[in-house]
């Protein structure tokens, strides 16, 4: 059982800002005469406390000695239990400082895990797109004196479907380099969001397996990169067509809520696993997704990310298994 604060020795020895309290006899001073640990089974008639106080100056405890008997302390021993409690504190601090550098250690293998992953990625998803474009290529050569097969017309297609997703995936590899060395450049300017939201992302509208149904305040402006806000709208619309393709409406919604707007995305997909949501706009992480293939270098989130950031606006998922997604951001409103 713990004594109060007022008859704690080592709470006297800490508010008494000393290198070291010496208490000779218990009993004779009035702040302990009373006190239970002096009048109880412990008879505790001599203390010295020396504070634990660690280097950011917080006092952790005192490292202290006790008698039943009174005794006076030696100006040596009162020396030695100073530096014995500083080796108490250098060790409690090393301790901390190790444990630390563990956790650090481990987020760096964990990160570099990571990024070894993320080149395995990188290097697969670059090599079909190429493998295919050889092979297309190596037939037009073939054919190059009959061009009016009607084969020609199919691998020029493809060759130049394999060149855009190459492309793609070369700007989202150089976008993130421009992030990570904060070298991207915005381009502000005022306009609507209802009016941009009515003209992103066609190509899911021509390919009409989806459709997207717009709500909100028509008029209402924010000062913006305009190129880079549809990059982020075009990207959870992608993610949604990808991941939740069975999920016929798309619902993009403008909401106003006080200085801010909040523009979200929702499909009515399977939904994210929780365990996945606080990683999902991490750099090299990306879900694995069980008896599912999905193509891509995983770096879309994290861009939409930097980009809101840089726009001092906020980003984030709302998500349950079996209930779909919701993505969001949030920007400053323009008075």
């Amino acid at each position: 059982k713990e004594n109060l604060r007022e008859y704690s020795f080592c709470a006297h020895a800490i508010a008494d800002k000393k290198a070291i309290m010496v208490v000779e006899d218990t009993r004779t001073d009035a702040r302990f005469v009373e006190n239970p640990m002096v009048t109880g089974p412990t008879k505790v008639a001599f203390y010295a406390g020396v504070p634990l106080v660690t280097s950011e100056g917080f006092a952790v405890g005192t490292l202290c000695v006790f008698d039943q008997k009174p005794r006076e302390l030696t100006e040596e021993q009162k020396t030695a239990l100073i530096i014995l409690a500083k080796q108490v504190i250098d060790k409690i601090e090393l301790r901390k400082k190790v444990a630390e550098l563990a956790k650090v250690n481990d987020e760096l293998a964990l990160s570099e895990q990571r990024k070894d992953d993320f080149l395995s990625i990188v290097s697969h998803e670059l090599k079909t797109p190429i493998t295919t474009l050889k092979a297309n290529l190596q037939m037009l050569e073939r054919l190059q004196k009959s061009p009016e097969s009607p084969v020609f017309p199919k691998l020029i297609a493809s060759s130049s479907k394999s060149v855009e997703k190459i492309n793609l995936m070369v700007d989202d590899l150089l976008n993130m380099h421009r992030y990570s060395e904060d070298q991207l450049e915005l381009d502000k300017t005022h306009f609507c969001l209802y009016d941009l939201m009515h003209i992103c992302c066609n190509h899911v509208r021509i390919d009409d397996k989806h459709e997207l149904l717009v709500e909100g305040d028509k008029n209402l402006l924010v000062y913006a990169d305009e190129h880079r806000i549809d990059q982020v709208l075009v990207n959870f619309v992608n993610n949604a067509v990808k991941y939740a393709p069975d999920s016929r409406f798309i619902y993009m919604k403008i909401v106003k809520e006080g200085d801010n707007v909040k523009i979200s995305v929702t499909d009515h997909g399977p939904g994210i696993p929780e365990a996945h949501l606080p990683h999902l706009f991490d750099r090299y992480w990306r879900a694995s997704h069980s008896g599912k293939k999905y193509t891509g270098l995983g770096l879309g989130l994290y861009i939409c990310a930097e980009i809101i950031k840089r726009h001092n606006g906020t980003i984030g998922v709302d998500s349950k298994v079996g209930n779909g997604s919701t993505f969001w951001f949030t920007l400053p409103i323009v008075n």
